[in-house]
Formats: structure tokens, sequence, C-alpha cells
């Protein structure tokens, strides 16, 4: 029973490190989202790089930017 109990703790303690990450993940996004809004072409490119390379780790990304 104690091992479980200490397996149980270990989880809920890596489910908070993972949601405290991905807290910190979206205000990153949502900072670098408001400094985005209008770009040059190399910025552009470099944004849909890093869209790129997130979605094929399987995360959604929304880029909203200035053409």
């Amino acid at each position: 029973m104690e091992l479980n109990e200490a397996w149980y703790h270990r989880l809920q303690e890596n489910r908070k490190v993972i949601a405290d990450q991905l807290d910190a993940m979206a205000d990153a996004l949502q900072d670098w989202d408001q400094g985005i809004r209008c770009m040059d072409r190399t910025e552009r490119v470099l944004l849909a790089k890093i869209a790129f390379e997130t979605r094929e780790r399987g995360l959604d990304v929304k880029t909203d930017t200035c053409l």
C-alpha cells in the first residue's frame, strides 16, 4: 500500500509540474503573440518554422500576423 501511495504522490507532483510548465508556456505564447502582430518576412518565416515544429510535437498553434 505504501508503494502505491508513493507512486500516486509522485504522479501528482509530476502532473503539477507539467501543468505549471503549460501555464508558463501559455503566458509566453500570449506575450509573444502580442509582440508579433506586425512583422517582416524573415520573422514570419521563423515563426512558420516554429509553428511547424510545434505542431510536429503534437501541439496546436494559432498564428495571427500582419501580412
